[in-house]
């Protein structure tokens, strides 16, 4: 009964537009549907969309009033032609804003895109993390990704990654606890992020990013977690980008960024470029860095391959060595034609681009450049991935020679 009142009303409201008036709203009409049918599937009612579409349509309607009475015939029609309606924007415009606002990306709020990593060992510790998805072998597969340095420690003075941990995502604004493992990591000292497996069954309540590549001079924008609670940082210009960090301004206060590493940096396509993994605290200059998304791949190998797969490691913007993904550099020496020492630097949190750097324009005359590495290593347990930077440690170490003037690795030694 409801339906025919509707036709009946709507039918009526049909005959008593004038007729440029009906002409203009079939045109609408049709606009709007044309609009509609090719807009992204998100919109939960089409009927209810089209009506809106409409009303907004009628609404830009100017309709001409009635000449007063008296007016001659003549005058009537100039009347009518002077305030005969006619629509404000073309069809074609109207249909193409119409598509734009179905289609244009929505603000991504905390949900399936990123989750918050909590320790099994200690609920306290929370920490950011994010959802993505590649292919491997022709094979869309989904994974996390958190910050290597801020996962839990080993009791004993090591550097450590917790193996187990929960993560939590907002499905349908609801929290959801999955449990989560690392399965493949990069050193704090290098790219200092570790790669995340979830249940399969779990993988339909994420959401992943997919991949792009940072630009220079470009704005980007994080979502993650500080200090337990969702965090969205707008307006992250890009300072600095090289193939091994990506370096931002940082429009955040200092004492609220705790637990951000690991957080997603996204560009304006809503692509995954670079994994935030730190900030710097100096009084003159505040930036942050992120590893570029792009070395997900190899800890992906890496998973496939029992934690083997080899990353282009850049010692320098123009040296770049080839080390498996789950080792790390000790110490760095420049070498003069007998290979005797010119100068040495020794790493222990994170390798230093910018030093080597220096060191190589103070000592020109260098013939090789010798990179020492080891590996992390497992627990017995398997619980925990460690680091050491102990000088007794006698874990086997590997050293690189490369021929600064022939650019080149020359030699791979194994101790």
């Amino acid at each position: 009964m409801k339906k025919l009142f509707f036709i009946f009303f709507s039918f009526s409201l049909f005959l008593a537009l004038p007729l440029s008036a009906q002409n203009y709203l079939k045109a609408g009409s049709a606009a709007a549907e044309a609009g509609l049918s090719k807009s992204a599937p998100k919109a939960p009612n089409v009927k209810t969309n089209l009506n809106n579409a409409l009303r907004k349509i009628t609404q830009t309607l100017r309709l001409p009033k009635t000449p007063a009475a008296g007016h001659t015939a003549a005058t009537a029609k100039v009347f009518r032609q002077k305030h005969t309606a006619k629509p404000l924007v073309s069809e074609k415009l109207l249909a193409s804003k119409i598509r734009a606002q179905q289609q244009a990306p929505s603000f991504i709020a905390p949900d399936e895109h990123i989750f918050l990593a909590t320790s099994d060992l200690d609920p306290s510790i929370r920490y950011s993390g994010t959802v993505f998805a590649l292919d491997y072998n022709g094979k869309r597969e989904i994974y996390g990704v958190v910050a290597t340095h801020i996962v839990p420690s080993d009791d004993m003075d090591l550097i450590g990654v917790g193996r187990q941990f929960t993560a939590v995502v907002y499905h349908k604004g609801k929290p959801v606890q999955i449990p989560a493992q690392i399965v493949a990591s990069s050193p704090v000292s290098m790219l200092d992020i570790s790669l995340v497996k979830f249940p399969a069954d779990k993988e339909a309540l994420l959401k992943p990013f997919t991949l792009g590549q940072a630009q220079d001079g470009e704005t980007l924008r994080s979502l993650g977690f500080a200090q337990g609670r969702f965090a969205y940082v707008p307006n992250r210009k890009v300072i600095h980008n090289s193939h091994f960090s990506i370096r931002t301004t940082m429009p955040l206060a200092r004492n609220r960024r705790s637990g951000l590493c690991g957080s997603a940096l996204l560009n304006e396509k809503n692509e995954l470029v670079g994994i935030h993994t730190g900030s710097t605290f100096n009084p003159s200059e505040d930036f942050s860095f992120a590893t570029p998304a792009n070395y997900l791949h190899d800890l992906v190998a890496a998973y496939h391959n029992k934690g083997i797969s080899k990353i282009a490691f850049y010692v320098d913007e123009n040296i770049s060595i080839r080390l498996n993904s789950d080792e790390y550099v000790t110490s760095i020496m420049l070498l003069d034609e007998s290979e005797r020492p010119l100068a040495e630097e020794y790493v222990s949190f994170r390798f230093s681009h910018s030093k080597v750097s220096t060191m190589l324009r103070q000592y020109p005359q260098s013939e090789y450049l010798k990179l020492t590495t080891k590996s992390i290593q497992w627990t017995p347990d398997g619980r925990t991935l460690l680091v050491s930077r102990d000088w007794l440690d006698e874990t086997p170490s590997k050293t690189y020679f490369y021929d600064l003037k022939e650019n080149k690795l020359v030699r791979i030694s194994e101790e």
